[in-house]
């Protein structure tokens, strides 16, 4: 009615299969790393986020039949 309604558009990012898998290799680096070790909690929300990212990834094979080539995500948490 006069005023343009704004809407927020997260930017979109492509991730290659590479990449995927080194993101969830870091993670759970980080997640076992000597470094954390005063913060367990976050050492083991980190294995985790690992061990989704690897099932993500293997399920959307499975379902697809054929290897993950590249993954959209939101740039923000939508």
């Amino acid at each position: 009615m006069g005023t343009a309604e704004t809407t927020h558009h997260p930017e979109m990012m492509k991730l290659t299969a590479d990449e995927v898998q080194s993101l969830a290799d870091r993670t759970y680096r980080r997640g076992i790393s000597k470094m954390l070790d005063d913060m367990p909690s976050v050492q083991a929300d980190m294995r985790q986020a690992a061990r989704v990212i690897w099932a993500l990834v293997t399920a959307y094979e499975l379902a697809a039949g054929h290897p993950l080539q590249t993954l959209i995500v939101a740039g923000d948490r939508c």
